[in-house]
């Protein structure tokens, strides 16, 4: 199990966005069973670091194809331009898929 390297990153703007952890941390929970929760699970579909390979070719697609993924990262990237926002999930401080998020997020706030 590792740290998330992203968890502090700032984006170009100037605001922060980082990963932490749902329950404990304030902002916008990407964890299942929302649109943008990762549907690959650790034991039956990988370990951690698979899983994550898998989510992000997965969200490389449907944030172009799905409206839903699509429209959800654009809020994000709005209240990103706005101020720092947390994404939150289960995983973090670990490797989570929230950082294919927030590295998605940071490149459109550019």
């Amino acid at each position: 199990m590792r740290d998330s390297p992203a968890s502090d990153a700032e984006s170009p703007a100037g605001f922060g966005i980082r990963v932490g952890r749902l329950r404990r941390d304030r902002g916008f929970s990407v964890a299942r069973p929302t649109v943008l929760g990762n549907p690959f699970k650790i034991g039956v579909d990988g370990d951690r670091d698979e899983v994550i390979r898998k989510y992000r070719a997965w969200f490389k697609v449907a944030v172009v194809e799905d409206a839903r993924v699509r429209n959800a990262v654009e809020r994000l990237v709005t209240e990103a331009k706005r101020h720092d926002i947390t994404l939150l999930c289960h995983c973090a401080p670990q490797a989570c898929h929230a950082e294919v998020i927030a590295e998605e997020v940071r490149r459109r706030v550019a």
